[in-house]
């Protein structure tokens, strides 16, 4: 799930758009275009709809691998104007529980 930091709103920012181009057992593969051309964009990337899963590590284009904090649940991105980037996001899986929408009955 996206936010938007600046508007502080959920959702990308605008001139920003995603594609998820790759889903593996424990990866997500992201690409993030800013169309802009004059200002940079700053998001939000949550591990599931709910923060139920947990990023590892994050790569930028292709480099080396970068760990996050352990139980990370968000990762924050700055996109210059008129910039691209392609991530690859590994995770755990659902290592945190989901709120509970609907009580039981």
């Amino acid at each position: 799930m996206y936010h938007d930091l600046d508007a502080k709103r959920p959702g990308l920012p605008p001139g920003v758009a995603a594609l998820v181009s790759k889903v593996g057992a424990d990866f997500v593969v992201l690409q993030l275009v800013n169309v802009g051309a004059i200002k940079e964009r700053r998001l939000l990337l949550q591990a599931g709809a709910f923060c139920e899963h947990e990023f590892v590590s994050v790569s930028v284009d292709g480099a080396e691998s970068i760990a996050v904090a352990p139980g990370a649940r968000h990762v924050e991105l700055l996109l210059e104007p008129a910039a691209q980037a392609e991530l690859r996001l590994r995770m755990k899986l659902y290592t945190n529980e989901a709120p509970q929408l609907y009580a039981a009955e």
